[in-house]
């Protein structure tokens, strides 16, 4: 298969929602005897005119076994990538990529960041103890993308 090279940057970020909720069932800030289980949903989009890719990162974290929500957040990330023509073919009932590499690149930064962001913004609750792991961003290779392009105004 042929490698492709890109060249991105990060052009923005933008947290959608953050919200986080104490267990119901927690005596107090140390009671960390729970697991904590994290669902990722990233949502892709693809501006072809102006050569920016939108990753939407969903996260919700649940108390392992049940389905009470402890965190609820989602973030926004802008991506330019600079030779996207190179990387995805246009074609009439949506698009192809090339090369699945860069996707895995951008992927990866946008969670690592959003990890950043939820460690920051978990300053003092009971999450600071209970990191975000690291995911690896192989497993959303396949997640659907849509084209952006299209009907902007």
């Amino acid at each position: 298969m042929e490698q492709y090279q890109f060249t991105f940057n990060l052009a923005s970020i933008k947290t959608l929602s953050f919200s986080i909720r104490e267990p119901k069932d927690l005596k107090n800030a140390t009671d960390l005897n729970y697991e904590i289980n994290y669902d990722f949903i990233p949502k892709i989009g693809i501006d072809f005119d102006d050569k920016k890719v939108k990753i939407v990162l969903d996260v919700n974290g649940t108390i392992q076994n049940t389905d009470e929500l402890l965190l609820d957040s989602s973030v926004e990330f802008i991506f330019s990538i600079h030779n996207l023509e190179d990387l995805i073919s246009k074609k009439k009932d949506g698009f192809e990529i090339k090369d699945s590499q860069w996707t895995v690149v951008i992927l990866s930064v946008a969670l690592s960041t959003l990890r950043g962001i939820i460690f920051a913004k978990s300053e003092g609750s009971f999450l600071q103890k209970k990191p975000i792991p690291v995911i690896d961003p192989n497993k959303f290779i396949k997640i659907p993308e849509q084209d952006l392009s299209e009907g902007k105004d």
